[in-house]
This record gives structure tokens, sequence and C-alpha cells, in this order.
């Protein structure tokens, strides 16, 4: 078994319906397939920084999971043909993992990167005269 993340952003219209109907496709593919779902966090809507699909702004998940390696190809097919999701990216974060001890040990998300902000980015004015 190995151990996996995979952080999606979805569009923000979408409805909370639809969002639980997504997550509960996506933790039923991972213990279809024998696995076991650690943590599916909601980190909330966020300001994009450039534009997806004509939005800017996207609702982010992060969701870590140990599984075999076929249930990996089930959730990102179902996020890549799924209309409402913008971006997601999987990554493999260890080989060989025991999922008795795994699941016993505190699971903690990753940090949220700091709001992007165009005005804290933009270089000031110079006038030229």
């Amino acid at each position: 078994m190995k151990e996996y993340e995979t952080l999606y952003i979805l569009a923000p219209a979408l409805t909370q319906g639809a969002i639980d109907n997504l997550k509960l496709k996506l933790e039923g593919i991972v213990k279809k397939d024998g696995g076991h779902v650690l943590i599916h966090t909601d980190w909330g809507k966020r300001k994009l920084a450039f534009s997806i699909k004509k939005q800017r702004n996207g609702h982010y998940f992060y969701f870590q999971y140990i599984s075999p390696g076929g249930s990996v190809a089930g959730i990102e097919r179902n996020l890549k043909y799924d209309e409402n999701v913008l971006r997601f990216m999987t990554v493999q974060l260890s080989d060989n993992v025991d999922v008795e001890t795994r699941s016993k040990q505190e699971i903690l998300p990753p940090p949220l990167a700091p709001e992007y902000s165009e005005e804290r980015e933009r270089p000031p004015r110079v006038q030229h005269y």
C-alpha cells in the first residue's frame, strides 16, 4: 500500500450537496479498492492567482489516503471528467505503508499558503514626466 495526497479545486458556485456527493464518490473509490481514507479537509474558498476556466476564485480540498495504485487512476478519472473541477494534482507521499500503524498516527493537513493579494504583489507605480 502507498500513501497519496490529492489537492483539487472546485468551482466556487457549487452547492454543498454537489460537493458532498463528489467527496463521497472519491472516498468510495479508495474504500472499494481496499484503501483507507486518512483525511479529507475543506480548505475553503480562496482567490486564485490567475483565472482558470473563467473563474477567479476556487474552493480548495485536501484528500490524503492509503491505497493500492489502481484507485489513484479512478480518482483522477473522476476529477478529470467532472466539469466543476478546475484543477487537481496527486502526489505519492510514501511507499510500503502499514495501514494500521499509519491510521493510528495523528494526521494533520499541510498549512495553507498565505492568501494571494494583487495589491501586495504589485510593484509601486512610478510616474514618468
